[in-house]
């Protein structure tokens, strides 16, 4: 967090720095300390100082919602090309801002999204010690990882013929541990606990 508040404030620094060139090749002002003290009534740009030429969530550019009202009239293949255009026409620090905002949407829980079948499906290509892992995930995934028909498969593959257990085994010393929910689970990590 302490390195984001860094980053931000050297990007407030450059973004006051490069305005504050471009006033002074404009004549307007000769030092830096005239950036933060131009009045709004002789501001060069306008009504708005040089202060709040930085844009913000609460302060944006006022073309952006022209831009994006355009943008939002495109077609699909039209957008494509525009965003194609604009990462081009980024520095590699906007592309790596826009990396941060693109990939929390990415890292979504689509297993649990999955129709039951389906997400089963997928977790039956991980190997055992795999599915315990997944099974610590969340609750939705340790519900989906106790299938007993996922883990009889997986007794089957390693060659383990024996009915499981009905009764449900203690587990832990004192049997203070809740049961394991799949028969088959159960006889797979008894099998492996013995080996």
């Amino acid at each position: 967090m302490q390195v984001l508040k860094q980053v931000n404030v050297i990007y407030h620094d450059q973004i006051q720095f490069r305005l504050h060139l471009q006033l002074r090749a404009l004549g307007h002002i000769s030092t830096p300390s005239q950036l933060l003290t131009v009045s709004s009534a002789g501001s060069p740009l306008g009504r708005r100082t040089p202060r709040s030429l930085i844009p913000t969530r609460d302060n944006p550019p006022p073309e952006l919602q022209q831009w994006l009202s355009q943008f939002q009239r495109w077609s699909h293949a039209e957008r494509l090309l525009a965003v194609d255009r604009l990462i081009e026409h980024c520095e590699p620090t906007q592309v790596r801002h826009m990396m941060k905002v693109i990939e929390p949407q990415f890292q979504r829980d689509f297993i649990s999204l999955l129709p039951r079948e389906l997400a089963l499906q997928v977790l039956s290509y991980l190997d055992p010690k795999d599915l315990l892992r997944a099974a610590q995930t969340c609750r939705s995934w340790r519900f989906l990882c106790d299938d007993n028909l996922l883990w009889k498969e997986k007794c089957r593959q390693a060659q383990i013929l024996t009915e499981p257990r009905t009764d449900r085994p203690r587990r832990g010393r004192a049997g203070n541990m809740p049961p394991i929910a799949s028969p088959w689970k159960a006889a797979y990590m008894r099998q492996h606990i013995v080996k």
